[in-house]
């Protein structure tokens, strides 16, 4: 399966999923998982190819952390999918260090998460609280990841 075809057949769905059912940690779950597993994707399908941009690259975790460095909410939730598969991370300096730090709740006050990515009236939603204390909503992370990893699938000529 291309990337293109995982993209269309798992993670579109997933992300229809979260955004009808955002307080939903299941789906949630499988979001998040299913946007991280498209980095893979790519890295197999460029190792493939020999595309410049992996050839040197060592395995799927080295061209994830490439992705992490250039767009930072991929790092995150990159964190949040090995936090979930690892339930505790202790190398690094992960954005999160546990899968409990993923939760479904209401925010308590308005300038609570990122602006823009609460919703309305703040319904339960599913939020990961960085180490540093951020909150984020899952929702809003997994759109704007999946957005990135397109958009490297159409740099890289990925049909």
């Amino acid at each position: 399966m291309t990337p293109r075809a995982f993209y269309k057949a798992v993670v579109v769905p997933n992300i229809q999923d979260v955004a009808e059912n955002y307080g939903d940690f299941r789906i949630a779950h499988n979001a998040v998982a299913s946007v991280d597993a498209l980095a893979a994707h790519i890295y197999v399908f460029m190792k493939m190819a020999c595309h410049d941009d992996v050839v040197e690259t060592k395995d799927d975790i080295e061209f994830r952390h490439h992705l992490a460095q250039e767009f930072s909410d991929f790092g995150l939730i990159r964190d949040v999918a090995k936090a979930q598969k690892h339930v505790a991370l202790d190398r690094g300096k992960p954005q999160v260090k546990n899968a409990s730090q993923v939760n479904t709740g209401k925010l308590a006050q308005w300038d609570q998460g990122k602006f823009g990515e609460a919703r309305f009236d703040a319904p339960p939603q599913v939020f990961v609280t960085t180490t540093s204390g951020e909150k984020r909503a899952i929702e809003a992370l997994v759109k704007s990841c999946s957005a990135f990893l397109v958009g490297k699938m159409d740099e890289y000529g990925i049909g």
